[in-house]
Order: structure tokens, then sequence, then C-alpha cells
């Protein structure tokens, strides 16, 4: 059986997108003949890539390759499903969302979020608005639909009406981390918080609890990994930090390695995750992986993958944040007993199952 893949977001290894669809080939034993297609003018993007994956990549030329949204529209809505027509194909997946329409062949979709319909101020233009549009268009011309956790199967049927038990819910899980390089990056004792900057992270109200802990707690830092840059979508946290008077406590580390993500987690006094809004929260796996205690939100996805393996908290209220962040710097036992159970919940999350089961809808009639 031959299974073709949009492999757009291979060139994109930064993104949640990208690891998830990376993860997956790497750990797949398929029994298909695969097949990766990626628009030729990504090709220098596509850096370090296992052999395992190379030797299945295609790369297909394109008349537009400014490697924007336009390239992607065109890359999705016309190259690639015209390029699938041109060869003898079985099923197609797509990774992420996309608007690409394949006619008269099995088209499997991974849906992760539906942000773009729970929170319109993430369609910035017009051109996102085309985007949602036709998004919308192939998510319901789709034969399957999978996604990421049960939040989002739910999400989905309420706004694409499709219903969630007809949507198998095929989980994330954390990369097996190299320990052996592992470092203390710095002597300072701190919070730490990966994820991204963007509005739905929430990193202006963890600021204000931080803010609220900090007097009691003077040894303490709190570090936020993520390039910062003025957006819409990107709150002013210089600004935030400054309203607060923690210049010297709250530290934008910017853009930094796989690797030293990894050693701050492994050294913090605590991964706090307090989103609005997610698909699933990789960053809670991380933290569990590499025995440090995670405080994220007590909706959501991210109940859903915490469970009681971390200490929840009401995203919206900085108190509720602060009196997390303070249950685990007072209290060791609870500390430990927090680190135990993530180890544990760790287990029921596994790259090998998640393609594993992937091949199980690939092969069903």
């Amino acid at each position: 059986m031959r299974l073709f893949i949009n492999g757009y977001f291979l060139a994109k290894p930064k993104t949640g997108m990208g690891q998830y669809l990376l993860q997956i080939l790497l750990h797949q034993k398929w029994d298909l003949n695969i097949c990766i297609l990626i628009p030729e003018y990504l090709k220098q993007d596509i850096k370090d890539i296992p052999q395992s994956i190379s030797k299945n990549i295609q790369y297909i030329p394109t008349k537009y390759s400014r490697n924007d949204l336009l390239a992607q529209m065109i890359w999705e809505k016309f190259t690639f499903p015209n390029e699938i027509q041109k060869q003898k194909v079985d099923i197609v997946w797509s990774p992420h969302p996309t608007i690409s329409i394949i006619p008269n062949i099995r088209h499997i979709m991974t849906v992760h979020d539906v942000i773009y319909w729970r929170l319109p101020e993430y369609i910035p233009n017009w051109k996102v608005r085309l985007y949602v549009k036709l998004l919308a268009q192939s998510i319901r011309k789709a034969n399957q639909i999978i996604t990421i956790s049960k939040f989002s199967a739910k999400e989905i049927e309420a706004v694409f009406d499709i219903p969630a038990k007809d949507i198998p819910v095929i989980s994330l899980a954390s990369p097996k981390l190299n320990l052996r390089n592992i470092k203390q990056l710095t002597q300072d004792k701190y919070i730490f918080y990966e994820g991204g900057l963007d509005i739905r992270k929430n990193v202006p109200k963890l600021i204000q609890a931080f803010s609220l802990i900090a007097d009691k707690y003077k040894y303490l830092n709190l570090y936020i990994a993520g390039k910062y840059f003025e957006s819409p979508i990107i709150p002013n946290l210089p600004a935030v930090i400054e309203q607060y008077n923690l210049q010297d406590r709250v530290k934008l580390l910017g853009y930094i390695s796989d690797e030293d993500i990894i050693n701050y987690i492994k050294y913090a006094e605590v991964l706090v995750y307090p989103s609005l809004y997610e698909g699933f929260g990789i960053p809670i796996l991380e933290g569990f992986s590499l025995g440090t205690p995670v405080i994220t939100s007590n909706i959501g996805a991210m109940k859903e993958v915490g469970s009681d393996s971390v200490i929840a908290i009401n995203p919206k209220s900085a108190k509720s944040i602060a009196g997390g962040l303070e249950s685990i710097l007072k209290d060791d036992l609870l500390r430990q007993s927090i680190i135990h159970k993530g180890f544990e919940r760790m287990q029921d999350f596994d790259w090998f199952k998640s393609s594993l089961q992937l091949e199980l809808v690939f092969n069903k009639p």
C-alpha cells in the first residue's frame, strides 16, 4: 500500500506540528510504501534529517517559492494535490490541518486544535481569513479526521459537527531525552516557563503571579524561554515586567536550543505552563520526563494530559498560580509526590504506541 505524506512541516522542526511529524516518522515501523512530498524551496531547511526519513522524501518544484503563507497555500491547494493525482497513491496523510482537498483518494488529516475558530484574534488579516475559510472546507471534506486529545476531539465536534466518537485520538509524547550531556547552566534558583509567548500562553498572568511571591522568595527568579518580538498576538512582556518592577528577577531568555531547554527544565524548581488553550501541551510531558514538578492549567487539554500528576491552577487567576507555586516551594513532600506521579504518568505516552495507532487508522477499510 502506498502512503503519501505532506512533509511541509519537516522543514519547521521548532513548531509543534513539525515535532509531531518528525517523531511519528522516527518511531514508525509501518508495513507501507512511504513517500513524503516537500516543496523544493524548503530543501535547505531540511537539516539533519535521519536517513530513515530522508530516503522517502521527494522534493517537488513550485512556481512560487517565497516561503510565506501564500507559498504554503499554493503548495497545499494546488501543488501537493496535483502531484498526488500524477502518482499511484492509496492513502494520503496530512499530519497538519491543511487546505488540500484530495478527490478519489482516501485522505486522512490530523487536526491538532481549532484555535482559529475559538480565538479569532489569531486571524490578523485577509490572507489568514482566506486560509481559515479554505481550511474549514478541507477539514469537512477529508475522509478521516484524527486528533491528539479528547479535548480537541470535542472541540472539533463543536466547530465542525464531526462526532467526537468518530475521531480517533492519537496522543503526542515527549521525545526520548539525552540525559548524558545534561548540565546546570546557572547557579540561580528559578521557576521555568517554555512553550511560546503568544497571548493564549498567558505569560503576563504568570509574571503577575510571580510578583505576588517575589518578596517572600527573594532567592528565586523567573526564567521565560522564547523569542520575544513585537506582534499583535504577543503581549509586551518587557512592559509587564517593568509594571511589577521585576527587571532583576524575570529573565527573557530569548530563543534557546532544544538541548538548553532540557537543561533549564531539569534544574528548575518548577515548570509552569499556565496556558489558556492548547490541543495538547508537550512541555507538561517534558517536565514529567525530567523529574521536574509541573504546574499547569486546570482546563482543557492541560487537565487531560496532566491528570493528577500536576499542581492544577486556574490560569485566569494570578492568586491561583501563585498559590500553586508556593505549594511546591514550601512542601518538599508534595514536590516529591508530584515528581513521582509525573514519572508514572509519562508511561502513558509513547511515540511507538502513537505510530502504531496511526497505522491502524491507515489500514482501516
